[in-house]
Parts: C-alpha cells; structure tokens; sequence
C-alpha cells in the first residue's frame, strides 16, 4: 500500500465546492475500504489506525463521531482492493454547508467552524 501523498489513487480533481481556493489546506489520508464517498463529504479519522471514514455524530466510537475535515474528490473504495489515497482539507472556505455530505452542527463546532448564511469557513 502506498503512503498518502505518494500513492497514484491520490484525487487530482480539485473540488468545486470551494468559494476561493486561496488558503485552503489539504492532507493527504488514507480512506478506508468499504465506502463509496462524494467529493466534499464531511469526513472523520479513525482513532485506532487513523484512516479515514465518512463522519457520523451518532456513529461507532471510533473516531467518525469527530469532523476533521472534508474530502475533497469522490473516493470510491468499493471497487479497488483495499484501502485508498485521497485529500481532505482541514482548512477552506465552501460555497455552501447543504452540499457538504454529512455536515451538522456537530461538525461545525468540531471543525471550529462558522457560517456566514450559508457560507461555511473553517
């Protein structure tokens, strides 16, 4: 398996989700197998091997109750062997919170977030 951000899986499709791209912070992470996830979903860490998963406030206590960022490109890890690379970013500014897949308000206060109407930055 390849290590983030040297693996060739790794989205290079940049989101259009985003208000402006100045500022934003993006990590490479390792997404677990067994989820087919849209660009821009809200997304948690594991806290047992810190790969990633969809978040989910009322979710397994593994990590995935906790927003740590959003994914940025679809990541479809149904239909590769294993785990896959992939981008979240852990700081930006996005057109609009309703096209963010899982985002509540527990994610914006985990992420540190704030909305101006529907404007959300973090």
């Amino acid at each position: 398996m390849n290590k983030p951000g040297y693996g060739t899986e790794i989205s290079t499709n940049p989101t259009n989700l985003l208000l402006v791209n100045a500022g934003v912070v993006r990590i490479p992470i390792t997404v677990l197998t067994g989820q087919d996830l849209a660009d821009g979903t809200v997304m948690g860490v594991q806290t047992s091997g810190g790969k990633a998963v969809a978040y989910d406030d009322d979710g397994t206590d593994d990590g995935r109750r906790v927003a740590k960022g959003i994914l940025e490109g679809d990541c479809d890890t149904n239909t590769v062997a294993g785990d896959k690379q992939a981008n979240m970013i852990i700081h930006g500014t996005f057109k609009d919170k309703d096209d963010l897949a899982g985002y509540d308000a527990a994610a914006l206060a985990d992420l540190y977030g704030k909305l101006i109407g529907d404007i959300l930055t973090f």
